[in-house]
């Protein structure tokens, strides 16, 4: 659920992406299932610039 214009809205995904903060918060990479293929990437690892971030991700789904 997002808050759009005021009001809760549901929009389904695939994939979801999360990226809010300053400091690096990789708590969800462990209350996710085992069994889920999770890569923690750009500030979740440590606070840098956003070229990082992409370079990680890019990188992640190329050696799935």
């Amino acid at each position: 659920m997002v808050m759009y214009d005021g009001k809760e809205k549901k929009i389904p995904a695939d994939t979801v992406i999360v990226a809010a903060g300053y400091d690096p918060i990789n708590d969800l990479e462990e209350a996710l299932p085992q069994t889920l293929d999770v890569t923690t990437v750009g500030d979740a690892v440590a606070s840098r610039k956003i070229i990082d971030a992409v370079h990680e991700a890019y990188h992640s789904i190329r050696v799935m």
